[in-house]
């Protein structure tokens, strides 16, 4: 195994283990209630707040799809792995 598939392997481990932290999750949920809720109480001529908000609301997207992908691409890694090495054993 090279040290590049060990990382991604051990990177896919800690990744899985944000997304099943309950700190994490409730961090993530407390965040997009708070800013959809924010977006929607803004008034009519309050354009750039709402702007903000829906980068904000994007941007956690995108850091929670990040997360999501190492934990795959650890998955994915691990898989090869395996199916290298039952190739070798056979």
């Amino acid at each position: 195994m090279t040290d590049k598939v060990a990382e991604a392997i051990a990177r896919g481990h800690r990744a899985e283990a944000l997304l099943d932290d309950p700190l994490l999750i409730e961090t993530f949920d407390t965040l997009e209630k708070t800013y959809q809720a924010a977006w929607r109480d803004t008034k009519v001529a309050e354009t750039e707040k709402r702007e903000w908000l829906f980068v904000a609301i994007n941007l956690l997207g995108k850091v929670r799809d990040h997360i999501k992908e190492v934990a795959r691409n650890g998955r994915v890694e691990q898989a090869t792995l395996n199916m290298n090495m039952n190739k070798d054993s056979a």
